[in-house]
This record gives C-alpha cells, structure tokens and sequence, in this order.
C-alpha cells in the first residue's frame, strides 16, 4: 500500500474515512450475524436474510446451466445442496472477516501493532489479523494495543468460535433429516413394489381385502410426513438436495403418499374410511407439507389457474376402482359423486406436486408412472 493510502487511512483529519470504515465493518457483521441467527436458530423457512436469496439464485443458475433432461443434468443438479452448504459457510465467515477487517483497519500501526518489526497498515494486514482472531482465538504476530482493539479481539474470538459451531451443528442437524427424509423415500418406494406407483401402493395396503384393519399403518407414515414437514421448515435448504434416483424426489413421495389416501377420503373404499383418523391424518400432513414446502422454491406458482386433466382423473380412478374390487371393496354410494369428490380433493395438490417438480428440474412423466397400462382395467 502507498504511503499516501496509509496517510489516506490514519491521517488525524481522516476521521470521518474511519468512522465510515468502522460503520461499514459492524454493518457487516451484523448482517452476517442476523443471517446465521435466522438460519440457525430461528429456523423457520424463508426466514434467513441472505440464505434463501443465495439459494434461489444459485438453483436458478444451475438449472439454467444444466441442460436438459439426462445423466449431465442429474450429476449436476445433485451438487445443489451439498454446495448451498458450503456457499452459506463462506458467506458467513467472508462477511465476518471482512466486517472485522473494517473494524481494525483504521488502527493497523497504533491501536494494532507487529509484535516484532514495523507494523503493515494495509487492508491485506486487517484481514490476517481478523482473520486470526475469528479462527484461532486471537494468536497472532499482531498484537492490540488499545481498549478498543482488544475487545474487537475479544468480540471477533466469540463470535468466530460460536458460529464455528452453530455451523457444524447445522450440517450435522441437515443430514439428520435429510437421512430421515431418504428412509421415508425408501419405505415408501418400497410399498410400491419399487414401482413408483400409488396405486401398487394401495393395492398393497388392501392385500386380502383386510383394507379397514390395516389403515392404522398410515400413521406411522403421516407422522413421517410431519417430521419431514418440520425439518423443511427448520431447514430449507433441504428442499434442493435432488438426487438422479427419482424414488428420492419430493414430488414422488407426496405422490405416494397422497394419491392412496385422496382416493381413500373420496370413499372409494367405502364411506366410513374416508374419516378414519389415519387417512386424515396422512392426506393432512402431505398436503400441508407440498402447500409450505412448493410456494418456497422458484419455478412456477403452485395454485396458479390450470385446468384439471378430467380424462387423467378418470383414468387413476377406475384403476383403483378395479384394484380393490380384486379384494371385494367397493365404493358404498353412486360412483360419479365419489369420482366428483375425488377430483375435487386430488386437484389442488397435483398442482402443487407439479409446480416442485418443475422447481427442482423434474418432468412430470419422471415422478408418476403412466396410467396407460390401466385404461382397459
């Protein structure tokens, strides 16, 4: 740095430069501060100040540089999260070091001095020395020398340790509930016949016909569904984690969650099961977690006008009829007011299905399996 810059920076007629400086530096760690305490503590969706804006962008540019459909896309998009991850790391520790650095700036050659030799009055020489003292507890070859640089050590030690590990802290809390998320997938997927498809899903609930008695096995499921609920909530960042195994999608496990239960509270399978507490329970909790979970991501708006696939509707809905009358169970009232009913309750949250399947890079025909094959049944 020149000699004029340093006389630019510690002249005695500079005080205004400092007092800019040092104002700019607190605005900085305070916003980082503000934006860990939303995102880690608060840990409610949407509620970070930097975080949720940093994620959307960064998912928006690598759906944009992605491509297509195809492995290239998969391998990519697959990165988002764990890299969200690393980004919200950096940006909390960049802001920190460099508010920090902003602080001292002004005291590089008096307040801050060398511990041996001429001290650097450069900003290059305050980041080293914020830097030190966020990461290291303040051990250093430049030494404070006034009340005021001494408790900027001191504030700069806590807080770096302290969102050193909130931050691990938060990873670790992450891949808990994502690792929680991926055995709901799994489960779920399963019960399909690894088929993808809800209607293989129900058609294995109902088994020997035994569908009333074997409903109360959903709560375990809904209870997943609200503790997946939660932790997209807690942390949102786990909406982009996306695997290329499709079983592992949002969009597939709302799927095979709901479609089962909305056919269920239509009174496909008779009018007393529609209000049994585990069906409602399960068509509750997943609804609720697509409805808060789709309107958080970018992409399209999720109750935007779109008009219903009737045709579709029909289709889903005499596949299911013709499955679980293969086990003796039938609809107990006129089957239009059950088709009617069930369209009714299935269309809103196919929408939003569709509009986070759309977010995270999905086609559609990716997630629900093609109802072709039940059209004769």
């Amino acid at each position: 740095m020149s000699d004029a810059a340093v006389a630019l920076t510690h002249g005695a007629d500079n005080a205004p430069m400092d007092l800019a400086l040092r104002m700019a530096g607190a605005a900085l760690v305070a916003l980082a501060l503000a934006d860990v305490f939303f995102t880690v503590l608060y840990a409610r969706a949407g509620a970070g100040v930097l975080t949720p804006r940093l994620n959307r962008w960064t998912w928006r540019a690598l759906i944009l540089v992605s491509g297509r459909r195809g492995h290239r896309r998969d391998k990519l998009l697959a990165l988002g999260g764990p890299l969200m991850l690393v980004q919200t790391a950096c940006l909390w520790f960049t802001l920190l070091v460099t508010g920090t650095a902003l602080l001292v700036w002004p005291s590089m050659g008096e307040g801050v001095q060398a511990g041996q030799g001429a001290t650097p009055t450069d900003f290059n020489a305050a980041l080293y020395f914020a830097g030190y003292s966020l990461t290291t507890l303040g051990t250093g070859d430049l030494v404070p020398r006034t009340d005021f640089t001494r408790a900027v050590m001191v504030g700069a030690a806590l807080v770096g340790f302290s969102v050193l590990t909130l931050t691990l802290t938060y990873f670790m809390s992450v891949y808990g509930a994502l690792e929680r998320r991926n055995a709901l997938a799994q489960g779920l997927h399963h019960l399909s016949g690894a088929s993808g498809d809800p209607l293989e899903l129900l058609e294995h609930l109902a088994g020997d016909g035994r569908l009333p008695d074997r409903v109360g096995d959903l709560t375990a499921i809904g209870l997943g569904l609200l503790d997946l609920l939660e932790s997209h909530h807690a942390y949102p960042v786990l909406h982009y984690f996306r695997w290329p195994d499709r079983r592992y999608a949002l969009a597939r496990i709302a799927l095979l969650a709901i479609e089962p239960v909305t056919l269920m509270r239509s009174g496909v399978a008779g009018e007393p099961l529609s209000r049994a507490a585990p069906v409602v329970l399960m068509y509750s909790g997943a609804t609720d977690l697509l409805k808060q979970t789709a309107s958080a991501l970018p992409g399209d708006d999720p109750d935007r006008d779109e008009p219903a696939d009737e045709a579709e509707a029909r289709v889903r809905f005499a596949a299911a009829l013709s499955c679980l009358a293969r086990f003796g169970i039938a609809p107990d009232r006129d089957h239009d007011e059950v088709l009617r009913r069930y369209r009714e309750l299935s269309t809103p949250w196919r929408r939003r299905a569709r509009a986070f399947a759309n977010a995270m890079g999905h086609d559609w025909d990716e997630i629900e399996p093609s109802r072709t094959a039940h059209e004769g049944s």
